[in-house]
């Protein structure tokens, strides 16, 4: 197991409705956690004509359950969505791998 130094926010959506009636879609921490971060690669790409970064990165939490492909996480004050489920390593309930990906 990697020592677990950085802090992560957790967050989940939550939609609720504006004075019109439209759904709105906003982020509400559940979690405030430590983590063993490591970034794994920083691409530039060119995307219907625009330039944006992706930075992926791989979180290494404490396990616990609840924790969702739809969530988000706060890190180092950058938001980043995940990149499919968390993984339950060995299937053990000791850790996660939150797969991240830079939200613009």
């Amino acid at each position: 197991m990697k020592p677990k130094l950085t802090r992560v926010e957790l967050q989940s959506p939550t939609i609720t409705r504006s004075a019109t009636g439209q759904p709105v879609k906003t982020w509400a921490t559940y979690a405030t956690v430590f983590a063993s971060v490591h970034m794994l690669r920083g691409q530039a790409y060119y995307a219907a004509q625009q330039t944006a970064n992706e930075v992926v990165m791989e979180v290494y939490i404490w396990y616990r359950p609840g924790v969702q492909a739809d969530h988000r996480a706060i890190v180092g004050g950058d938001t980043y969505e995940l990149v499919g489920p968390p993984v339950n390593l060995d299937l053990r309930n000791l850790e996660l791998l939150l797969r991240l990906r830079r939200v613009e």
